[in-house]
């Protein structure tokens, strides 16, 4: 009885849209609610306050739309960085807009990502109730399932990263534009208006221009009108629009970023599938891909079903080399080969859970490595769009099984839903800035070359601005434990051995430092953040030698190392003037002194240096002569 009242009242309230959209809201305030006060993260710099484009407001709209995603970080054409390079410029337009209205302003990406994720919860609730109806289900069923199908969505774990990190907004739209071009399906099915045609191709255009893997909307919308039993000239009328949307789509994006896939790069942070053996770098074998493909797969049903541990980094070696004896891999099959199956058998049996299954399944295979790299293994924020589908199956199972384990099915349900609240509640604060995010999840992605480097850089990035202390040279030295981790796993790795010197820097083993520096650069001869760290360092450590430990000829040779690097800055001929002053070697010193002052007139002291020098010289005239306009540069 108690089962029954509970069960009514749920469908009671399933069936008044507003207290719908309340009980969304509260979840999505409660979990999300406080990323207002976070700071920017991860990759946050590369489409916001470090993109040229977006930095522009208004302004760069256009270039935003007519280059690849990573040119306006990286100054240049990137789209050979992982293959087929990468296209998304509707969410870095809203990037853009936002700057010209309120400035670098991480609170308001914040408040705007928890916003449209609200109305992607209202939307997946609004069409699983209006599918669930239009493929016979009664009206009190169908809005039940879809406020539990949108409570698991809203509550999902895997969400944090997606609406937590500002980025995320790409994906937050893509799925946003996704379910909405459905839904237009959906209307247009029931309703034959032409307005519904126009909806669902510009929806379909957007979720594009957002994510390419809203690419998986046409084959999505071929369930939907096959589900509900469309005529051949409505389906007709569907594809051919869905397809010109994508064809127009598809023209825009190859004259933007080019017509080929690209050679996948020989690089293990943009290429999985590259392993070291004996301190070179090959791809793996097709047993060993397969392998990693379908380890992952079961990675996706553990997070899907008990997201128990998460974290954003999965690159190697987060999942390992495997072979074909790995129980996982196994499993990964059995959950793959489920999966097919009972979407085989709900398509025949025109069964609702064909379109849970198909709006799982379908994104995974995009995302899964299967037709070519996608620059990492896996993702929580990849499995983003599966998540409807997983969402739609709960809200079907608790509404729809009946018999004598009705009770406990629902008991199970909504004690996992507690589950995903705690995990969404305790995994948010992470997301408060980089240095929290990665100085936690390296704890998780101990065995990933790029969480190492993560959190050696946030350590190292936060230790410089300190002052000398025990604390500095703590967090200094861990940093050192990250990139040689970093190092172990990907020897060629040239961020973790610039941040490796970064780390010497500090604690002022300068020699280990510039060889550190040196061996960066070696795999990135034109990296200039490189070559920058290398020379000022080399000047530092000349420093440190001539005016600390009075050796003026080692410090020389850091100088003409230094001068290699750049031959353009008065300090450092004035540092070299100055340590061929101390070694007596007088002419020299004038040399050095005068390439100073043809660089920068306005130092006086470089004019008090060369009177000195001169007078040792007993060049008594020249000597005067610039000690007079040191005087008169100084009022002495």
């Amino acid at each position: 009885m108690k089962g029954m009242k509970i069960k009514n009242a749920l469908s009671r309230l399933a069936l008044h849209r507003w207290g719908v959209y309340a009980i969304l809201a509260l979840l999505c305030v409660l979990i999300y609610g406080r990323t207002v006060y976070f700071d920017y993260a991860l990759d946050d710099a590369i489409v916001i306050y470090e993109n040229a484009f977006t930095k522009k407001g208004i302004k760069g709209l256009v270039d935003i739309f007519t280059h690849d995603s990573f040119y306006g970080f990286f100054g240049e054409d990137k789209s050979d960085l992982v293959s087929g390079g990468r296209y998304r410029p509707l969410s870095i337009a809203m990037f853009a807009v936002e700057y010209e209205l309120f400035g670098r302003s991480p609170a308001v990406g914040h408040l705007i990502n928890v916003l449209v994720y609200f109305v992607l919860c209202v939307l997946l609730y609004h069409f699983i109730r209006a599918f669930s109806q239009a493929v016979g289900y009664e009206m009190v069923r169908a809005g039940a399932m879809g406020l539990v199908g949108a409570v698991v969505f809203a509550l999902h774990p895997v969400h944090v990263e997606v609406v937590s990190n500002i980025k995320g907004r790409d994906e937050l739209l893509a799925l946003l534009a996704s379910l909405a071009t459905l839904y237009a399906v959906l209307q247009y099915h029931r309703t034959g208006r032409g307005i519904y045609l126009l909806v669902m191709a510009v929806m379909y255009f957007l979720a594009l221009l957002s994510k390419e893997i809203s690419v998986v909307v046409l084959p999505w919308a071929l369930v939907v009108m096959y589900l509900l039993g469309s005529t051949r000239r409505v389906m007709m009328k569907v594809v051919g629009v869905l397809g010109l949307a994508f064809v127009v789509y598809l023209v825009l994006r190859l004259a933007v970023v080019g017509w080929g896939m690209g050679k996948p790069p020989m690089e293990m942070m943009n290429n999985p599938f590259i392993k070291v053996v004996d301190g070179r770098y090959v791809l793996m074998t097709p047993w060993e891909r397969m392998a990693s493909i379908l380890y992952v797969m079961w990675e996706y049903a553990r997070l899907s079903w008990f997201p128990l541990v998460l974290t954003h980094d999965y690159y190697p070696r987060y999942i390992p080399v495997v072979g074909v004896d790995d129980w996982r891999v196994w499993a990964g099959v059995l959950w793959i080969g489920v999966l097919f199956v009972g979407l085989a058998y709900f398509l025949r049996k025109r069964h609702l859970m064909a379109l849970a299954v198909a709006l799982y399944v379908l994104p995974l295979v995009i995302v899964g490595n299967v037709f070519f790299p996608i620059g990492t293994h896996m993702g929580e924020r990849f499995l983003f769009f599966s998540s409807a589908g997983i969402a739609f199956a709960v809200g079907w199972m608790y509404e729809i099984f009946g018999g004598r384990w009705k009770n406990w099915l629902r008991a199970a349900v909504l004690l996992w839903a507690v589950f995903l609240l705690w995990r969404s509640v305790a995994r948010v604060p992470v997301w408060k800035d980089d240095f929290t995010l990665f100085t936690h999840d390296v704890r998780i992605s101990k065995n990933s070359a790029k969480a190492n480097n993560a959190a050696a850089g946030a350590l190292i990035t936060r230790a410089l601005k300190m002052e000398e202390s025990p604390q500095r040279d703590s967090m200094l030295r861990r940093a050192l434990f990250y990139t040689d981790r970093a190092l172990h796993i990907h020897p060629a790795y040239a961020s973790a051995h610039y941040l490796r010197g970064l780390a010497l820097y500090g604690l002022k083993r300068y020699d280990a430092s510039i060889e550190a520096l040196r061996t960066a650069i070696s795999y990135k001869m034109h990296d200039r953040e490189f070559r920058d760290a290398l020379y000022s360092i080399l000047l530092e450590a000349g420093k440190e030698m001539g005016e600390k430990r009075n050796d003026p000829e080692a410090a020389m040779r850091y100088f003409l190392e230094a001068e290699k690097l750049r031959n353009d800055d008065a300090e450092l001929y004035r540092l070299m003037g100055v340590a061929m002053g101390v070694m007596g070697q007088y002419r020299k010193s004038i040399q050095y002194f005068r390439r100073a002052l043809a660089l920068d007139a306005t130092q006086a002291e470089l004019y008090k240096n060369l009177g000195i020098s001169y007078r040792f010289l007993n060049m008594l005239d020249s000597s005067e002569y610039y000690f007079m306009e040191y005087q008169r540069r100084t009022n002495k």
